[in-house]
């Protein structure tokens, strides 16, 4: 919206949201698409394929969410004179929006953000999503990694973009420094390392490993804290793997922060652990956000070698990298590299840097802006 572009944007409704609301230039809208409103289970809470995976009558609801969100976008589409529409996953958003910018003659992009080209396997969906990505103005994928597979599902696809989702750059405020700090000196004990996790709290990011990790270590370093942010369908699950390890005493699951909380936290921890693993459905870390704010606060990451993680995630130059499913290599790098400040700030400095030039939210924009201005531009002159 600062490049100049006039943006309203269209999500599903979820109990306790607005269905209507302004949030600075942007104009948002949400559509109800099961009644009563607490029935809307589909989405969030640990995102759409998990729900579909636990529950069947999530895949009951999904056809109504479909053919609301077409008659919602339809809406909007008669309602406004848009220039174009972008349409976040292939399915079902880029069914819909590539079917209503061919009816109203309007370019249709469709960005893949990894779990819809992984998930939603099966011939009649790879059909589906080939489909929809022949027929899109243009397709971007949030990594090369996801790209790649991209074109095995379409591989003579024409217009496919690498546009990595951005983050904030932004220096941590004096406010957010000093709150760092508090949170470094409450959960902190003596010399042993403050570890912290952040994302959804589901089987495929990791967290089992990551407590069993802990585990390993307990004896050698007693002190150790991993604050766990975030919600999640597992999250039961894994309080009482925490539990049978007897661990509870090292592991504080945080629940939902705020973003500029989440900030804090990244800051206040040693090392930021992100084990990530191919789920069951074959879903893999595409991008992974949680990785780059982590290292745009200076707080050096211990992740996974999978997926997009790695385009980002060098070992011993931007992070430090383990195998999946590994958590006796988890606790070894931990042990290894705690207190090593001369590689540990070599890194943080790489990974800052990395962030800053590649990754801001800025550079997304741009990115973003420029691919509008040439498919609007092509639109008009084709008139």
């Amino acid at each position: 919206s600062e490049l100049g572009w006039e943006i309203d944007i269209l999500a599903p409704h979820a109990t306790g949201a607005l269905k209507k609301e302004t949030s600075g230039q942007l104009q948002i809208t949400r559509f109800q698409y099961f009644w009563p409103a607490s029935q809307q289970t589909v989405c969030y809470q640990g995102g759409a394929l998990i729900n579909l995976r636990k529950s069947f009558w999530n895949k009951v609801k999904l056809p109504f969410l479909v053919i609301v969100e077409f008659l919602a976008m339809a809406r909007l589409l008669l309602k406004h004179d848009y220039d174009l529409i972008h349409a976040h996953w292939i399915l079902p958003q880029g069914f819909n929006a590539v079917l209503l910018g061919k009816l109203f003659r309007i370019p249709a992009i469709v960005t893949a953000h990894g779990g819809d080209v992984f998930g939603l396997k099966g011939k009649l969906l790879a059909t589906f999503k080939h489909r929809i990505l022949q027929n899109s103005s243009a397709v971007t994928a949030n990594s090369s990694f996801t790209a790649n597979k991209i074109k095995n599902i379409s591989p003579e696809l024409k217009g496919l973009h690498i546009i990595p989702m951005g983050i904030s750059v932004n220096p941590l405020s004096a406010e957010q420094k000093n709150q760092a700090g508090l949170i470094r000196q409450h959960y902190k004990q003596g010399d042993h390392p403050l570890l912290v996790f952040a994302g959804r709290l589901v089987e495929e990011k990791g967290i089992a490993d990551l407590l069993n990790a802990v585990e390993i270590i307990k004896n050698d370093l007693p002190g150790t804290r991993v604050l766990i942010l975030g919600e999640g369908q597992d999250r039961k699950h894994f309080e009482a793997l925490a539990k049978k390890l007897d661990i509870t005493n090292m592991v504080i699951f945080k629940g939902w922060v705020d973003n500029k909380e989440v900030a804090t936290h990244l800051a206040a921890a040693d090392f930021f652990i992100g084990p990530s693993k191919t789920a069951k459905d074959g879903w893999i870390e595409a991008q992974g956000l949680s990785f780059l704010e982590a290292m745009s606060t200076g707080t050096p990451v211990i992740a996974t070698a999978s997926g997009g993680i790695v385009e980002t995630v060098h070992n011993n130059e931007t992070g430090f990298l383990v195998a999946e499913t590994n958590p006796k290599q988890i606790a070894e790098i931990i042990k290894k590299l705690y207190g090593q400040e001369l590689l540990l700030d070599k890194v943080r400095k790489n990974a800052r840097k990395m962030v800053m030039k590649r990754f801001s939210r800025k550079a997304s924009a741009d990115n973003f802006s420029q691919l509008f201005d040439s498919l609007v531009a092509e639109q008009n002159s084709s008139r």
